[in-house]
């Protein structure tokens, strides 16, 4: 296995490479990209079927991309929360479907897996999905991806 030293060049390849489109630094990508690179050795799992050039890779791209435009990150959280339940309008009859109710039906009816449930449940309360990642001990891209999960099966549903 490839130590950190090993891997350094990948970080500066990636960020020589965005560099010349952005006003950042090319230190300060190359910090980011090292500490992301630190962080994703420290976590890899040689079990986990991928080489440590591929699992780091990701991690590298995207810390450096996250520093090369910092108001990409996340998406915006809505500034008001509705305080009546949203209704869906459902096209065979135009019958009111309350939101809440039919993802309560969902969970009820164990249609979602226990990761998906929790992910649901946890942006139903206003997180958004860094947030709910880091409660989960996962990144943003799954926890976003258990949300589509829970959306897959309420628009079967709806």
């Amino acid at each position: 296995m490839k130590t950190i030293e090993q891997l350094l060049p990948l970080v500066k390849a990636l960020a020589f490479k965005r560099a010349p489109k952005t006003n950042v630094p090319v230190d300060d990508l190359i910090q980011e990209g090292s500490l992301a690179l630190i962080e994703a050795y420290e976590k890899y799992d040689p079990n986990c079927g991928a080489t440590v050039e591929t699992y780091v890779y990701s991690r590298i791209y995207y810390a450096i991309h996250d520093a090369a435009y910092p108001n990409r990150r996340t998406r915006q959280e809505p500034e008001v929360l509705l305080e009546e339940p949203i209704e869906v309008y459902n096209d065979p009859g135009f019958e009111k479907v309350d939101v809440d109710e039919m993802v309560d039906k969902i969970i009820i009816a164990g249609r979602l897996s226990d990761r998906a449930t929790e992910a649901l449940n946890l942006y139903r309360q206003g997180y958004n999905f860094v947030e709910i990642g880091e409660r989960m001990g996962v990144s943003k891209q799954r926890a976003h991806g258990l949300f589509k999960e829970s959306v897959k099966e309420f628009q079967k549903v709806v």
